[in-house]
């Protein structure tokens, strides 16, 4: 569950962007500098709590997270509770691309 994406969790329909949303979930755990899987769990806890009131942008990363702004800004997007504001694959991928060249 974990990995899961909200809409999955929560037995509604979903598309591809269920998948963003882990990929989202996996670029946050290795960003994030944690030292054990127990913080990692607490984390993602907190942030698939936050349920659908909460805008990509307004999601809190780990204070110790490793993140340039562009990362960072990525991570959010990805972890967004609306599958609707979640990038594509290829959306991701070009963005990323971007962000490893800087």
């Amino acid at each position: 569950p974990t990995y899961m994406s909200p809409e999955q969790s929560s037995s509604r329909k979903y598309s591809q962007k269920a998948d963003m949303y882990s990929v989202g979930v996996v670029l946050l755990s290795m960003l994030s500098g944690f030292r054990t899987p127990a913080e990692r769990l607490d984390a993602i806890a907190i942030i698939q709590s936050m349920g659908p009131v909460v805008a990509p942008q307004d999601i809190c990363l780990p204070e110790k997270a490793c993140f340039n702004p562009r990362a960072a800004a990525l991570t959010r997007q990805l972890l967004a509770y609306d599958p609707a504001l979640r990038p594509s694959a290829e959306e991701a991928l070009a963005e990323a691309e971007s962000i490893a060249g800087e």
